[in-house]
């Protein structure tokens, strides 16, 4: 009996030395040189239920620097915080804003699971920017994040399937519950989709306006995180902010003297990546998408039809005269376009939303013709501005 308990120590030892030699998943809290950027993590867990989930599994990992930073264990009413340092690397210490894609996963102990992402962004030449402007770029210096957990179906076959790769990636045949229990999730594969159409924006015109979109370096967009489950179910688990880095301008958009007014949707081009993960102590399996770099491009996607050319029942109205000089106009945060891009997973098609935050980086301009007397741009809604068209 002893030998069998030196033995699995041994074994469970091994493994985790494996796999921090062949993935990197170190546990370590940042670099002491950055510890003016110390972010506080407070995590509140509940269960489907919406009882607490108490002794939970809580896992803070560092998306976008590959390492697993801690690991803790929920109290009776399901809370635990966690103290974030970044770890920085040389090039990051030249640019104006460098964003920290964080991600959290959580384990009941009767195997209900969660997961969040998020971005925090940190300020690196504050001599750039105004007060007011760090405070909207890096928002709130402490994170309070609410995270819900549920049930997602594992069957026995897709467990033994899972058990399998787990053998195979660890190159042993003396695998059991016991020696993996204490392992966090593995990646198994990770790969890059390249150039994905993406919607970022769009603009609007009608008779007589001849309008253009574009926005300029540091405008931003909160891509949405997708979770594609071996089961097929799919989930958007926060977003990662992802920042433009140069100026990017769509053609003039018009129309026929006699035509409707109608909008476009602007299209742009990005980057993501997918992670095939596996959690080795109930078998789940999925894929992780997320953007990881923005390319440019300015295209043209679907038409809007059916806003311009009235009066909204909600918002503001500018009033401009035929020849007016043009209007400038910066739209605000907070738009959402629920399915702006598409990413084949390695489980089935995941629908992406993409969430405005220009941080006033984007411009609408609007220039107005001769062929009516009046032209109107409404601001449909208070809570962000995309701009409508109409006249008389």
């Amino acid at each position: 009996m002893m030998k069998s308990k030196v033995f699995k120590t041994m074994l469970v030892l091994t493994l985790s030395l494996l796999l921090i030699s062949m993935y990197g998943f170190v546990f370590a809290k940042g670099s002491l040189d950055n510890s003016e950027y110390l972010i506080n993590i407070n995590v509140n867990v509940s269960k489907d239920d919406g009882s607490a989930a108490s002794n939970a599994k809580v896992i803070l990992y560092s998306t976008t620097e590959e390492r697993f930073v801690d690991v803790k264990y929920t109290d009776e009413k399901g809370r635990v915080t966690f103290e974030y340092v970044p770890k920085f690397k040389s090039e990051d210490l030249q640019k104006d804003i460098v964003g920290t894609n964080i991600s959290i996963m959580v384990f009941t102990n009767d195997g209900e699971v969660a997961f969040y992402d998020f971005t925090k962004n940190f300020v690196i030449k504050k001599e750039k920017f105004t007060a007011e402007k760090i405070n909207s770029i890096e928002g709130e210096k402490d994170k309070i994040i609410s995270i819900k957990t549920k049930k997602i179906e594992v069957t026995e076959q897709q467990k033994i399937e899972a058990k399998n790769k787990l053998k195979n990636l660890l190159l042993t045949k003396q695998i059991n519950d016991l020696s993996v229990e204490i392992l966090n999730p593995i990646l198994l594969e990770k790969r890059t989709h390249y150039n994905v159409p993406t919607i970022v924006g769009e603009i609007h015109t009608t008779q007589g306006i001849t309008s253009q979109f574009s926005f300029a370096v540091n405008a931003g967009f909160d891509i949405g995180v997708g979770y594609k489950y071996i089961s097929g179910n799919a989930e958007i688990n926060g977003h990662y902010n992802v920042v433009s880095g140069w100026n990017v301008t769509w053609p003039q958009l018009t129309t026929s003297p006699g035509g409707s007014g109608y909008g476009r949707k602007c299209v742009s081009s990005f980057n993501y990546n997918e992670e095939h993960w596996l959690d080795p102590n109930t078998g789940l399996e999925w894929s992780k998408v997320y953007a990881v770099q923005y390319n440019g491009g300015a295209q043209w996607g679907e038409m809007v039809i059916g806003y311009d050319d009235k009066v909204p029942p909600v918002g503001s109205k500018g009033d401009y005269p035929a020849n007016n000089p043009p209007a400038i106009r910066n739209n605000s945060n907070g738009y959402q376009y629920g399915i702006a891009a598409t990413i084949p997973t390695f489980f089935g098609s995941l629908d992406i939303d993409l969430i405005t935050h220009y941080n006033n980086y984007q411009t609408s301009t609007f220039w107005f013709g001769s062929q009516h007397s009046l032209y109107h741009l409404y601001d449909n809604y208070t809570g962000w501005q995309q701009i409508y068209c109409s006249y008389e």
